[in-house]
């Protein structure tokens, strides 16, 4: 099941993510989540570039899924480039 494989999130963090904030990914990545939270079968619908109040160019991304307790559930990530 996505998301359940706690080796498999801790061996992705330390593979794909920054040493700068590993850390912070390290303690999501040690948890298993629960059923209710798991955005099921996502698709990134859009993404767009963003520039936030410094200058800064960022990336926003449109995730569709489900969850069992709604199954048109969206989710909006925000990547800070730095």
């Amino acid at each position: 099941m996505i998301g359940s494989d706690l080796d498999a999130k801790k061996t992705f963090v330390s593979e794909k993510v920054h040493k700068d904030v590993q850390s912070i990914f390290q303690l999501g990545a040690s948890q298993e989540t629960s059923n209710s939270s798991k955005l099921n079968n996502p698709v990134v619908v859009k993404s767009s570039d963003y520039t936030d109040g410094d200058g800064g160019k960022d990336k926003l991304i449109l995730i569709q899924g489900e969850k069992p307790s709604n199954p048109a559930s969206e989710l909006i990530v925000l990547i800070i480039i730095r």
